[in-house]
């Protein structure tokens, strides 16, 4: 009897860490795999939190990689910005459950 694949969905997976995490589950016959970087969904925006919800379900392992790199003499706005994912990250939390959430 074959079991379902265990789903991880990747915020932040272009990254360094999340390339890596991403290319060692990509082929594991067990897992299914979903990569979701700033290109594909803006986390920043309020409006990324439904989108964000509809990727996911109870069953999931969300892995939170997602952050905006300090560029030089702009540690302020860096912060901002990844204050405001780790925040959206929760309000959609709110609205529907996740197996899962590692946050690295």
């Amino acid at each position: 009897m074959c079991s379902a694949k265990k789903k991880i969905l990747l915020l932040g997976g272009s990254g360094y860490i999340g390339s890596k995490i991403h290319n060692y589950y990509k082929d594991k016959w067990a897992y299914d795999v979903k990569n979701i970087s700033t290109s594909d969904l803006d986390l920043r925006l309020y409006k990324s939190v439904d989108k964000l919800s509809s990727l996911y379900d109870e069953s999931t392992t969300i892995i939170f990689l997602a952050a905006v790199k300090r560029q030089r003499s702009d540690s302020l706005n860096s912060f901002s910005d990844n204050l405001l994912i780790a925040t959206n990250i929760c309000h959609s939390l709110l609205k529907k459950k996740v197996g899962y959430l590692i946050y690295l």
